[in-house]
């Protein structure tokens, strides 16, 4: 499965800071900038409701560790995104808005159980 980088708030942590934190943690790289684009949520058949915080860069310093614990990353072409083999079916919901529209600020919710998608809304669509 592709995922974007990403990880936990640590306690007291600021949402950017983590997000400088976690991406340079995970690539080598520090991003500058950091934009909030928007949330994504999710409740399933577990007692958790999830919340992603959609983070976006366009510039960053440093060199790429194409390595890291949880696999291996690679630059893609924007414009391939959909198409990539393994990406996770939720990040399908909001990246093409939030790549397509650098003003845009997402925010969705969708229902699954067993990783079967029931429904889905968001600020732009609802299925």
């Amino acid at each position: 499965m592709l995922l974007g980088l990403g990880g936990k708030i640590e306690t007291n942590e600021a949402l950017m800071n983590s997000a400088v934190r976690e991406f340079y943690e995970e690539s080598g790289l520090t991003i500058l900038n950091p934009q909030f684009r928007g949330t994504f949520q999710w409740i399933d058949d577990s007692p958790i409701i999830g919340v992603t915080h959609i983070i976006t860069a366009t510039e960053y310093k440093g060199e790429l560790q194409n390595q890291n614990r949880e696999g291996v990353l690679e630059w893609h072409s924007v414009d391939d995104l959909s198409s990539l083999e393994g990406l996770a079916d939720y990040q399908k919901l909001f990246l093409e808005r939030i790549i397509s529209d650098p003003s845009s600020f997402y925010s969705g919710i969708a229902f699954f159980d067993k990783d079967r998608l029931l429904s889905y809304t968001d600020n732009y669509r609802q299925m």
